[in-house]
């Protein structure tokens, strides 16, 4: 049974510090068992930041906002991207920015500052996005037993760029563009139009670990979870200049699959 003090420990071995800001994908299973469960990982995630840091993590909701439900409210649907981050948005002092699809849960200092205005994006990473806002603003990003593939600010950098695999798509067809309505902190009711599929791969799987060698990337243990902490700006740019070299070098020629 791991303990409260063993995480903290852990997070500050990792070169987590009082004022960062801080973006966290996780699998909340390959810590182990702790004692308190998922309420004692976020205590300690808050308290290595710091009142004077800030902690962000994903409240995707993609799952269950779709063409059959496309209303999305942010005191009541719930993340499925993890078990953590649905405890973590249910916590003290969390809020959650409003998009229908690629909602985000922060805490900290400026917590209103990265949550403002996101339901103006109408893809899933654009520049009103809590991590889109991070990269500009001296933001790291750990990765806690879910390798470096699963890292959404890159698609951030595709939203941008739009690579040759992306956005590639007919949007007239209603099957990509929907009218989603969001239902605010206070209640009120918005309806607009956001992009369901920013792209296809046609033939391409992603393949974001090739990030690895392209960047300073730390890798060490959180209790027993492999994990790596990556600075934000430096994966944008990484990336975006690697995109704009080989538009194509972090997809995977798909396998074609055999009949029979």
């Amino acid at each position: 049974m791991h303990t409260y003090n063993e995480l903290l420990t852990d997070l500050k071995n990792m070169g987590i510090t009082l004022g960062d800001k801080l973006l966290m994908h996780s699998s909340y299973k390959s810590l182990g068992e702790v004692e308190g469960g998922a309420q004692t990982v976020i205590r300690a995630l808050k308290d290595a930041v710091g009142e004077q840091g800030t902690l962000i993590l994903p409240t995707f909701t993609y799952d269950y906002v779709n063409k059959k439900n496309p209303v999305f409210d942010v005191k009541h649907t719930a993340s499925c991207v993890g078990y953590l981050t649905e405890v973590f948005r249910k916590s003290d002092g969390v809020i959650r920015s409003v998009h229908p699809t690629h909602s985000a849960a922060v805490w900290g200092k400026d917590k209103e500052f990265y949550v403002q205005n996101h339901r103006q994006d109408n893809v899933c990473v654009a520049e009103n996005s809590p991590l889109f806002k991070l990269k500009d603003n001296g933001g790291k990003i750990l990765m806690i037993g879910c390798g470096i593939t699963h890292n959404t600010l890159i698609h951030g950098v595709e939203c941008f760029f739009k690579p040759p695999y992306a956005f590639r798509m007919d949007y007239a067809d209603p099957e990509y563009k929907r009218e989603y309505v969001c239902i605010d902190h206070d209640n009120r009711v918005t309806q607009a139009e956001f992009f369901h599929v920013f792209m296809e791969q046609f033939g391409y799987d992603q393949d974001y670990g090739k990030l690895w060698g392209l960047m300073e990337i730390k890798q060490g243990n959180i209790l027993e979870a492999e994990s790596f902490l990556m600075d934000a700006k430096t994966v944008w740019d990484t990336v975006l200049e690697k995109m704009k070299q080989e538009p194509y070098y972090f997809m995977k020629k798909r396998k074609e699959e055999k009949n029979g």
